[in-house]
């Protein structure tokens, strides 16, 4: 696997970086705090990642749980979304943008992953368009509404992504994002707490048979070996997301959960209940997934 290493934080340029797990791969910026995997896959590694014929087969095993989940978020979005058009980048099989084409003029999609793109245009007759945010030119080109649902904590440069979703929208257009929230979310601190356990269980007086096969933040080496389903390369809290907006000029107008399940099992729905309630009175988001919406 192809690897590069970051000299510099990808959202403020800062040079003055701090390796926070040496076991995963985990660097934190000391100024505005970002965390991500250094050194990292190429993006060429995770284009090939992520067109794996069988990468969807998961999606579309839970196709009918994943329209609810799609019709959850277009209900939301629909609350602070613009009139016109929308783009909604790393699309995936366009399960979302189906649903959206009813209450939009037009939907457009973005996608790198090749087998993506075909079940897109074989099942909903969308015509996704090839390749990163950052490689694709738009021309003139400005959508009302720009959507990345669970994309950005897999690009290599997230504000230069945030920056061009920034010009691709007109004055008062509209920018919704979701991320995982792996860092401080009560699901990390629990995977965490379950490593630990396990890992002095298992350990013996060879210090050198002591490495847990996850870091001590819950979270684990990318390796694109099968051992992980998706490759995370950047780790997101609310306040690092809400500071890479707002240095990209948009105003956050919206900082709140992503109900990202599929499966509507009654566990699902009391855990997000759960952290609905912590966060409207509390204002913390201990929930697995970050909701932020930002306005041009």
């Amino acid at each position: 696997m192809e690897t590069e290493t970051l000299l510099k934080c990808n959202l403020c340029d800062c040079d003055n970086l701090n390796v926070i797990d040496s076991s995963i791969c985990l660097s934190q910026c000391n100024q505005c705090g970002y965390i991500f995997d250094n050194p990292r896959p190429v993006l060429s590694e995770i284009s090939e990642f992520y067109s794996r014929p069988n990468q969807y087969d998961e999606w579309l095993s839970a196709i009918e749980d994943r329209d609810t989940m799609w019709l959850r978020r277009l209900e939301k979005l629909r609350k602070v979304s613009s009139e016109g058009t929308i783009l909604d980048i790393g699309a995936g099989i366009g399960q979302f943008l189906y649903h959206a084409k009813p209450y939009y003029q037009k939907v457009f999609g973005t996608e790198v992953s090749d087998s993506a793109i075909s079940l897109a245009k074989n099942k909903y007759e969308i015509d996704m368009m090839k390749g990163s945010i950052e490689s694709i030119d738009f021309g003139n080109t400005k959508f009302n509404n720009i959507t990345m649902f669970h994309v950005l904590e897999h690009v290599h440069n997230p504000k230069f992504v945030v920056q061009k979703c920034f010009n691709l929208l007109p004055d008062g257009g509209t920018f919704a994002i979701a991320v995982p929230n792996d860092i401080n979310s009560f699901q990390s601190r629990l995977t965490m707490l379950r490593i630990v356990k396990k890992w002095v269980v298992n350990s013996s007086s060879n210090s050198d048979r002591r490495i847990p096969k996850y870091g001590k933040y819950g979270l684990s080496k990318i390796l694109l070996d099968g051992n992980l389903s998706e490759a995370h390369l950047s780790h997101f809290t609310p306040e690092v997301l809400g500071y890479l907006l707002e240095s990209c000029g948009f105003q956050v107008i919206e900082s709140s959960l992503d109900q990202y399940y599929a499966v509507q099992s009654f566990l699902n729905k009391s855990w997000y209940s759960f952290h609905s309630l912590i966060h409207a009175t509390t204002g913390v988001n201990y929930y697995d997934t970050i909701w932020m919406v930002g306005r041009k």
